[in-house]
C-alpha cells in the first residue's frame, strides 16, 4: 500500500485525470442503449453506499446509477488536452460533440466502470493471493475449472461495507491537491472531485478498496473505483487488509 508524501504530484495529476476516463428519478437513454436511472446522492458517502448496495444484490444497472456515465456530454475534451498537453486519443474520451461522440463517450465511460466492478468481484471471489491485472500463464483445466467455480456471484450476499472515510486528510487539504481537483472536476464538467476510500468484510477477511467521485450540480457520481492517494491501481482490485488498523492508516 502507498504510503503519503511517496508519489509526486505530477504523478498523482496524471493518475487523476486519466483515472476518471477509464470513468423525480427519470431513466436516461439513449442510442447507445444504455438504460441508467437518475438518482440523487447528496455526498459521496450516500452514493458509494448504492452503489456497493446494488454489488451486493447483483443489479449491474443499479450500481451504475451511482455513477458518472450518463454525464457525459458535459466532458470537456480542451481542458483535458491543454491539462496533459498532449492529445492521448487511445487513453481518454472524444470531444462530446453531436450525438455518436457522446454516445461512443458514454459507453465507454459505463465500460470503464463496468471493468474495474469484474476486477473487484474478482478480487473477492478468487482465494488468491496473486496479481489479477496480469495474464495467467499456461493454466490447467484443473486451473481454469477452478476460476469458473470460485466466480459464483451470489456470494456477494456476504459483503458488507464497514466504513468509508477521506484517504490521507492531510494531503487532500493541501493547497496543491485541491487546486488539482478542481481542475480535474472542470475537464469533467464538474465543480468538484474527491476520493474516499472503504473498508469491507467478505468470507471472514477485510478488504480496502478506493473511490474517486465527481459532483454535478447538488449530486455526487463515482467516476472510478480507485483513488489516487490510496494506491496506483486503477483496475477497481480491493486490496486485503490484515487487520482493521490498516484502513485507519491510510485514513489519518
Amino acid at each position: 500500500m502507498i504510503k503519503r508524501n511517496e508519489w509526486p504530484w505530477s504523478a498523482l495529476v496524471l493518475f487523476i485525470v486519466l483515472a476518471c476516463c477509464l470513468t423525480g428519478n427519470a431513466a436516461a437513454q439513449d442510442q447507445s442503449g444504455l438504460t441508467i436511472i437518475k438518482r440523487d446522492f447528496a455526498t459521496p458517502e450516500a452514493a458509494i453506499r448504492h452503489f456497493v448496495d446494488r454489488v451486493i444484490a447483483n443489479d449491474l444497472y443499479g450500481a451504475l446509477e451511482a455513477c458518472a456515465v450518463n454525464e457525459a456530454d458535459v466532458y470537456d475534451f480542451r481542458a483535458l488536452t491543454k491539462r496533459l498537453n498532449a492529445m492521448m486519443l487511445s487513453a481518454t474520451l472524444g470531444p462530446s460533440k453531436g450525438p455518436l461522440m457522446t454516445q461512443i463517450n458514454r459507453v465507454n465511460l459505463a465500460f470503464n466502470i463496468t471493468r474495474q466492478i469484474k476486477f473487484m468481484v474478482f478480487s473477492l471471489l478468487i482465494n488468491d493471493e496473486g496479481r489479477l491485472d496480469v495474464p495467467i500463464g499456461n493454466p490447467t483445466d484443473a486451473n481454469i475449472d477452478s476460476f469458473i467455480a470460485a466466480i459464483d456471484t451470489q456470494r456477494l450476499s456476504e459483503l458488507q461495507l464497514m466504513k468509508v472515510s477521506i484517504p490521507h486528510s492531510e494531503m487532500m487539504n493541501s493547497p496543491d491537491y485541491r487546486k488539482n481537483a478542481l481542475q480535474t472536476a472542470l475537464t469533467y464538467g464538474a465543480s468538484e472531485f474527491t476520493e474516499r476510500v472503504a473498508l469491507y468484510s467478505f468470507g471472514g477477511r477485510l478488504y480496502i478498496g478506493g473511490f474517486s467521485l465527481l459532483k454535478y450540480g447538488q449530486n455526487w457520481r463515482i467516476s472510478t473505483l480507485s483513488s489516487p492517494l490510496l494506491g496506483p491501481s486503477a483496475f477497481g482490485i480491493l486490496e486485503r487488509a490484515s487487520r482493521p488498523s490498516d484502513f485507519d492508516d491510510v485514513t489519518e
